[in-house]
């Protein structure tokens, strides 16, 4: 998967631990459906590392 890290300057997100609740790509895809572009690869929410997706607040 292609990460959208590049030229990211500030965001806000949510890191998943393993301790407590989880969600995978499928939940978080449809998440981004409803914010974004449904595409955790681009856009304005992505995943930016394994367990890590965030709403991008400026580039």
């Amino acid at each position: 998967m292609t990460r959208c890290t590049l030229g990211v300057h500030s965001a806000v997100g949510v890191v998943f631990t393993g301790l407590g609740p989880t969600r995978d790509d499928v939940f978080m895809a449809r998440a981004d459906a409803i914010i974004d572009d449904g595409d955790l690869s681009s856009g304005t929410f992505c995943k930016l590392d394994a367990n890590a997706y965030y709403l991008v607040v400026k580039r």
